[in-house]
């Protein structure tokens, strides 16, 4: 989703501000909403996407922010979503054995493990894991009909995810669901002069930097810390994305060439490139991996955390945190994934098996896209798709069951008092009579006595 300057400086700084992932959350939702709202109130907008009449939409469904898709639903044009919650669209999500995102758990989980996974999914299923996109007033206006956004969103033809099992755990996945990676990926071109001039300075190679297109800089403190590391490597030389206006604030080092715009991917397929430091989104991830780049892990924001995760358990590079991280701990972690072959090794493996498909990305998009056009969705369309949020997580067959055992332990927990008290009274009469027999046959003892 892309937003306006003054909205990515916003949750740029909320980042370095060391603010909460809830509230950086709910802020990229509360600028997504107010995006929505104002899309719905332009009449004209409006007028004129429905006087092109549109055949399809391809609508970016970001967990956060899926107000979206109520433009096309709104103007009866089909759609299909882009990286929707799997949940959201009742893709099957196993707790068992596939973890939730906000835990960071691998999918090799202990008893507690999975119990905490169950129920933090559960709870993002009824939206409860993420309060900020409960907000149904732009949906209660337009589509009146509908229960939440996750109703909206499994109205879409097609549902894409631009991830697979090669940088995250294997997933079973619906047929109306397409895992699509690397869509941006692509066989590298020339650079141009000043950049490859830069690169032959370089006797040892190069190294990538980039924290994507909505971090256009650090703040100067951690800038001082990366160059400090990077001072520490003559032999190389750096590219970092850097905002020309923060140049002045620090001292560059002779190896680093701070450039506004980076051409990413021709720099990461380039045979000298040796690392690439990055936050480690999900586009960039798979360009470098695509390049067989072993990667330096930052991370910013919480998908990057995730992602993260995936590229330590993989063994494609290491994590690094930023707000606690020294120089020296940069240079040391730098040093690491350059002479460690394990990291190269592995990347390798993971790149040869993305460029063995027999279609890349871009064809395998243009194909489903066709293919919904002129079939339409309903024959790749699950039941699941038509159930509510308790069907498709089987609660109500477990509310029967818990109805069931309940009644049948009741019942059980009567026969046996009801039981037990009559052998109580029988063994009471029993008692007594004992007694009373006893007693009896004393005082019968003792009349005969005083008679003698």
């Amino acid at each position: 989703m892309l937003y306006s300057s003054e909205v990515e400086n916003e949750i740029t700084d909320s980042v370095f501000r060391h603010k909460t992932p809830d509230y950086i959350g709910a802020t990229v939702s509360e600028f997504a909403f107010h995006g929505c709202e104002v899309m719905m109130r332009d009449q004209p907008l409006l007028d004129q996407l429905r006087m092109i009449h549109f055949d399809l939409a391809i609508i970016d469904a970001f967990p956060l922010a899926p107000c979206a898709s109520i433009v096309p639903h709104h103007l009866g044009i089909p759609f299909i979503t882009k990286d929707a919650s799997p949940l959201a669209v009742h893709q099957p999500l196993f707790p068992a054995f596939i973890p939730h995102s906000n835990l960071h758990l691998s999918h090799k989980m202990y008893f507690w493990e999975r119990v905490e996974n169950a129920i933090v999914l559960l709870m993002e299923l009824y939206g409860l894991a993420s309060p900020s996109i409960n907000d149904l007033t732009l949906l209660k206006k337009f589509s009146p009909c509908l229960v939440d956004w996750n109703e909206l969103l499994r109205l879409a033809l097609l549902h894409i995810s631009t991830t697979d099992h090669h940088l995250s755990y294997p997933t079973p996945v619906l047929a109306n669901h397409v895992q699509l990676p690397g869509v941006t990926w692509r066989n590298t071109r020339p650079l141009n002069n000043p950049i490859f001039r830069f690169m032959d300075l370089a006797p040892e190679g190069a190294v990538v930097v980039s924290f994507g297109s909505s971090v256009h800089s650090l703040p100067p403190r951690y800038l001082k810390t990366l160059f400090s590391a990077f001072q520490n490597f003559s032999g190389l030389v750096f590219y970092l994305k850097l905002d020309q206006q923060i140049i002045h604030s620090v001292d560059v080092p002779r190896n680093v060439l701070p450039l506004s715009w980076l051409p990413l991917n021709d720099l990461l397929g380039h045979p000298r490139t040796k690392l690439f430091i990055s936050h480690c989104g999900r586009s960039v991830l798979h360009e470098s991996v695509f390049h067989g780049v072993p990667v330096m892990c930052i991370p910013l924001f919480k998908e990057d955390e995730i992602n993260t995760q995936n590229v330590v358990y993989l063994g494609l590079g290491k994590h690094v945190d930023i707000f606690t991280a020294s120089a020296k701990t940069l240079k040391d972690t730098t040093s690491e994934l350059l002479r460690n072959e394990m990291y190269q090794k592995n990347v390798k493996r993971i790149s040869l098996m993305l460029k063995s498909h027999k279609f890349n990305p871009t064809e395998t998009v243009a194909f489903w896209v066709e293919h919904v056009l002129k079939f339409g969705g309903s024959h790749l369309r699950s039941e699941a798709m038509n159930m509510t949020s308790a069907q498709f997580a089987m609660l109500d067959i477990a509310l029967a069951f818990f109805v069931l055992f309940s009644c049948l332990f009741c019942e059980m927990y009567r026969f046996c008092s009801v039981c037990w008290c009559r052998c109580y009274r029988t063994k009471g009469i029993a008692t007594f009579t004992t007694k009373r027999d006893g007693m009896n046959a004393l005082y019968s003892s003792g009349r005969k006595d005083s008679n003698c």
